[in-house]
C-alpha cells in the first residue's frame, strides 16, 4: 500500500483526509498481520536481551568462580615465594635455628600435587567448562604456567589445547595462548607447527608488543630447520627495529643470535 500526493492534491485538505482514512482502513484491515509481525520483531528482541543477559551472567559466574581458584593459587605462590627469599635464621654453629627449620615446612617441595594440592584439577576442570571464554583463558594461561614451572611440558600444552577452538589471534588473550604453545611445541623440537601458529600472530598489529619476541623465536626455528637465510633475515629485521626502539634487551638477544650465525658462516 503506498500512496504519493501531488502538488495539487496537498493543497486539497478533503483530498488528503480522504487518503488518510483509506491508510486507516488499511491498517484496521490487516491490524492482526501486524500484530503478528510486530509481535515477532518484539520476541527477537526479547529472546536477544535474554540471551545477552544469560551471557552475561554465566561469564559473571565463571568469573567469581575463577577468582576464588585463583586466590587460593596466588596464596601458595606468595606463600613459596616468601619462604624462598627468607634467609633462615642461624645458630652460633651455623645451623638453622629450630624456629627456622620448622617455618621451612611452608617451602615448595618441587612435587605440583604436595604444593599446590588439588588447585591444579580445580583450574582444569574450570577449564574443561569454560574452554570458549575469557575466564577459561585466562585460567589455561595460569595452568599452563603452573605445569611449565613443574616441568610438565605435555600438561602445560594439553591444557592450553583445550581452549584452540575459540581462539580469535587478533585478541590478547587468544594470542597469548597461541605464542605459548608455539613455544612449547618449539621447545619439543616441533618447530614447523611452531611456525604455522607463530604465523597467526605475528602481523597482527593489536598484540604488535609480542612481534619481536615471536620474530627472534621464529629465526631459532628457521635456524633449527636448517633455513639459515630466513632466520638471519629474522634477527637482522628485530634487532634494526630494536635499535631504532631503544629496545636493548631484543636487540642483544637478535644481534647476539646474529653474530653467532656469521660466526659459523665464517667457520664453514
Amino acid at each position: 500500500m503506498s500512496q504519493k500526493f501531488t502538488k495539487e492534491e496537498l493543497k486539497s485538505p478533503d483530498a488528503v483526509l480522504d487518503v488518510l482514512t483509506h491508510m486507516m482502513a488499511w491498517v484496521q484491515k490487516h491490524m492482526s498481520t501486524l500484530g503478528i509481525i510486530l509481535g515477532i520483531f518484539i520476541g527477537i528482541g526479547t529472546l536477544t536481551s535474554a540471551v545477552s543477559w544469560f551471557s552475561s551472567r554465566n561469564e559473571r559466574t565463571a568469573n567469581d568462580k575463577f577468582y576464588s581458584i585463583s586466590k587460593q593459587y596466588q596464596d601458595k605462590r606468595s606463600a613459596f615465594e616468601e619462604a624462598e627469599s627468607k634467609k633462615p635464621a642461624l645458630d652460633k654453629d651455623g645451623k638453622p635455628t629450630k624456629e627456622a627449620a620448622a617455618s621451612n615446612t611452608i617451602k615448595a617441595t618441587g612435587h605440583l600435587e604436595q604444593d599446590y594440592g588439588s588447585i591444579p584439577k580445580e583450574f582444569l576442570d574450570f577449564l574443561r567448562e569454560n574452554a570458549s571464554n575469557q575466564a577459561g583463558r585466562t585460567a589455561a594461561l595460569t595452568l599452563a604456567e603452573l605445569y611449565i614451572k613443574y616441568h610438565k611440558t605435555d600438561e602445560a600444552l594439553d591444557a592450553l589445547k583445550l581452549t584452540e577452538s575459540s581462539l580469535k589471534p587478533k585478541e590478547l588473550l587468544s594470542a597469548l595462548i597461541i605464542h605459548q604453545m608455539a613455544t612449547l611445541l618449539a621447545n619439543k623440537n616441533n618447530c614447523q607447527n611452531a611456525l604455522e601458529m607463530w604465523g597467526k600472530i605475528v602481523k597482527n598489529k593489536e598484540v604488535q608488543y609480542l612481534e619481536k619476541d615471536v620474530k627472534i623465536r621464529m629465526g631459532l626455528c628457521y635456524e633449527a630447520l636448517g633455513d639459515k637465510e630466513k632466520a638471519k633475515a629474522y634477527f637482522t629485521e628485530v634487532s634494526t627495529k630494536g635499535k631504532e626502539e631503544r629496545d636493548n634487551a631484543t636487540t642483544l638477544d637478535a644481534g647476539k643470535y646474529l653474530r653467532l650465525m656469521n660466526a659459523q658462516t665464517r667457520g664453514s
